[in-house]
């Protein structure tokens, strides 16, 4: 069952209109692989997990229909835990480039916490919050808005989080391609 199902998403992968690494057919063999590793993968995060790992901040990015804006999750600020079942989250791997992307300091995180515009986020971190959402996901850890950029405190304890965030995550988005956080993730390609 699982070679058929694995044929039929390739067919959809090989077919013209899979022109970009941000396409639906893309996005289905990424929660195919997905669905495999929670499955088989006994050394992967398993985010329904009661005592899964959670970051201390992530962008709750909204129901999958992009009703809501997305907005800052921080557990700091005495918010619980998401439900269990609902504590994986996806990690972005990006470079900020020449400029600084919009970041969280302490004069905006109550901000952040309300909500963010999408159209005030970088295309990589709208690309990113997209990804998250497509994958079935509803958080993803951005470092420049889940760390508060200007408190050494927070840096110092979040820094010392990080191997555990990108290696907790139930995926890593990653904007391999791009010298900026203006450039995005998704990328056009011969499907």
């Amino acid at each position: 069952m699982v070679n058929d199902e694995l044929a039929a998403v390739l067919r959809k992968c090989a077919e013209p209109a899979n022109d970009t690494t941000g396409s639906e057919a893309s996005f289905e063999l990424a929660r195919f692989w997905l669905r495999e590793c929670v499955a088989h993968h006994p050394d992967c995060p398993k985010p329904a997990q009661a005592d899964a790992f959670f970051p201390t901040r992530a962008v709750d990015v909204g129901p999958p229909d992009g009703s809501q804006p997305p907005r800052l999750y921080d557990r700091a600020a005495g918010m619980p835990l998401p439900p269990e079942g609902a504590r994986g989250y996806v990690a972005l791997s990006h470079c900020w480039g020449a400029s600084q992307p919009i970041k969280t300091e302490a004069a905006t995180i109550a901000a952040r916490r309300a909500g963010i515009a999408m159209d005030s986020l970088p295309k990589t971190f709208r690309h990113a919050v997209l990804a998250t959402r497509r994958l079935g996901f509803r958080f993803v850890w951005i470092d420049s808005l889940c760390i508060v950029q200007d408190s050494k405190d927070d840096w110092e304890r979040e820094s010392k989080q990080m191997c555990d965030i990108y290696r907790q995550a139930a995926a890593t988005v990653a904007a391999a391609q791009a010298a900026g956080h203006g450039e995005g993730c998704f990328v056009g390609r011969d499907g």
